[in-house]
């Protein structure tokens, strides 16, 4: 019996009789991420094994034992549960299980369960991938293809799960080229995202300072974007204003969002953040930094007299903050920042939403 993260990507590290978790989409895509890799049940916290845990981010399993595959949201087997049938690769953010919950990418603790039925396997393969606008044949149980931008991912896990593709004779070959073609188009296209960033009304919040901002998702970024609108004074004191972000279409949803500050001896509070995926329309996820909940944030560039950083965390020219679900707090989230700048965070002023 073995548990292990190692590096890699692709769906042929996983071997026969192991299940295999992916910290990034269509099994790490084009990135050698993390992958949690066991033939048992796991039910402590991811952040207890190997390479400093997987920081409970899964967004693309496979299942090559012939049971089912528990995933649960909570250590200790303990929150939403996702039953996966053996095949894939799925993809954790377009699943949901039978109360209509979708674990996005947060996959805490995992059980083998029972061996599904085959009506089971096709019912999860067939519905999840009509879902993506593939087309099965009632009588044949032939899929004609998925096409569209989440096509290619529908294809690996349709294959992977037995069913056959229109013109294509051979499970093997036609895995390899659907996750080929996947990954070619997820990291050719691009996500957007919604910023929304709300200088505080103190004294000296604002700054004329240079503002870059990328995401991060394990130890892979998004890479710096420069927050600047043409004609216009940026990150004035008591500002509320949004900015486009790109994140690649592999990259998957951001767990941190980072800032730094660069070109001037100066400071700037910041006092919110949300951030909204536009690539999936209107309906996009949204999330908050809880630390922000309960105090300010100063980034300076310069060094501090006596007195200057007053009413909120001073961080220097570079901060990392974590992102939950949702647009404002919710009580008893969980708030990794609090402990890493060591300090209790309390709901001291609430934020203008």
């Amino acid at each position: 019996m073995t548990v292990k993260v190692i590096r890699a990507k692709g769906s042929d590290v996983c071997p026969s009789g192991s299940y295999a978790l992916y910290e990034h989409p269509n099994c790490n895509g084009s990135v050698e991420g993390r992958v949690v890799i066991a033939d048992e049940s796991i039910a402590k916290n991811f952040g207890e094994i190997g390479d400093r845990g997987f920081s409970d981010t899964a967004t693309c399993v496979v299942n090559k034992t012939k049971r089912t595959l528990e995933l649960f949201q909570h250590p200790d087997l303990k929150g939403e549960c996702l039953k996966v049938p053996p095949g894939g690769p799925y993809d954790l953010r377009e699943l949901k299980n039978e109360r209509g919950a979708c674990l996005n990418d947060d996959v805490s603790s995992t059980r083998i369960g029972d061996v599904p039925s085959q009506g089971l396997i096709n019912q999860f393969r067939n519905s999840g991938y009509q879902v993506f606008g593939g087309k099965v044949d009632k009588e044949s149980g032939t899929a004609e293809g998925a096409s569209g931008m989440f096509g290619a991912f529908a294809n690996v896990g349709y294959v992977a799960t037995g069913g056959k593709i229109t013109g294509k004779d051979q499970q093997a070959e036609q895995v390899a080229a659907a996750e080929k073609a996947a990954a070619q188009k997820a990291a050719a296209r691009e996500e957007l995202y919604e910023v929304r960033i709300i200088t505080a009304k103190d004294d000296w919040a604002g700054t004329d300072a240079d503002v870059f901002c990328q995401f991060a998702r394990g130890d892979r970024k998004s890479g710096w974007t420069k927050l600047d609108k043409p004609d216009y004074n940026d990150f004035e004191k008591g500002d509320d204003d949004t900015y486009s972000v790109y994140a690649p279409g592999d990259f998957g949803d951001p767990k941190h969002i980072e800032f730094k500050v660069e070109n001037k001896d100066d400071m700037w509070l910041l006092q919110w953040v949300t951030v909204k995926l536009w690539g999936r329309g209107s309906a996009g996820p949204v999330w908050h930094c809880p630390l922000l909940n309960g105090t300010k944030v100063w980034m300076h560039t310069k060094n501090l007299a006596p007195g200057e950083g007053a009413g909120g965390l001073t961080v220097g020219a570079q901060v990392s903050l974590f992102l939950a679900p949702g647009e404002s707090a919710v009580k008893g989230e969980p708030n990794p920042d609090a402990e890493r700048y060591g300090r209790a965070i309390v709901g001291a002023w609430k934020h203008p939403g």
